[in-house]
């Protein structure tokens, strides 16, 4: 008997099946690239997380202990020391100094811890770095120091450092709050980019 064989039922040649398939995966191709391209227009390009997500972080009040004269003396260039060394860390954003001062004369009649803290929260800082500075025997110097969260005044941690001079104080200082910040600590000392006179740091007010 004559047999009646549909066209459609007969298998295209091997040729034309791979002509097919390659055919198929270049529209799907397609409809992917397509189909991010609209995502990527609907959801705008993502900002950079490193600066959106960087603490913010100032250095607030520096008191000194007791009456040594030393230790007060060295309270102001431990607060400038530590801005600048901590400013050296990569992923890391730190008030100014003087962006501090020019806020705190803003401040509403607060001389004292307030004054800083009402910098800080101006300046868009997350939260504020402040510390007791000791004159100990032989001339070593130890610096307590404390981060405290600007928004719910919870203290995150606390650190003791000491040094022999002002410099190795201040470096010991900024290694232990970016170890606590997740942060890594820059390389060298916060010497190598400011002056190496310890008097004149003494002269600053």
């Amino acid at each position: 008997l004559p047999v009646s064989l549909d066209a459609t039922s007969v298998p295209p040649p091997p040729a034309q099946r791979g002509r097919l398939s390659l055919t198929r995966v270049a529209v799907a191709a397609a409809v992917v690239v397509v189909i991010g391209a609209l995502l990527w227009r609907w959801r705008g390009p993502a900002a950079p997380a490193s600066i959106d997500s960087a603490p913010v972080v100032a250095v607030g009040r520096i008191v000194s202990y007791g009456a040594d004269s030393a230790a007060r003396s060295l309270a102001g260039p431990v607060s400038d020391l530590l801005a600048t060394s901590l400013a050296r860390a990569p992923g890391l954003r730190v008030v100014s100094q003087g962006r501090m001062l020019e806020l705190m004369r803003r401040a509403p009649a607060d001389t004292g811890a307030g004054a800083f803290v009402y910098a800080a929260r101006q300046a868009g800082a997350t939260e504020v770095v402040d510390g007791t500075l000791y004159a100990r025997a032989g001339g070593r110097l130890r610096l307590d120091l404390r981060r405290v969260d600007l928004a719910t005044g919870a203290i995150g941690s606390v650190h003791t450092v000491e040094g022999d001079d002002l410099f190795a104080l201040v470096d010991s200082g900024t290694n232990r709050l970016l170890s606590s910040l997740g942060s890594r600590s820059p390389l060298g000392s916060v010497a190598d980019v400011t002056t190496r006179s310890v008097a004149a740091y003494r002269m600053y007010t």
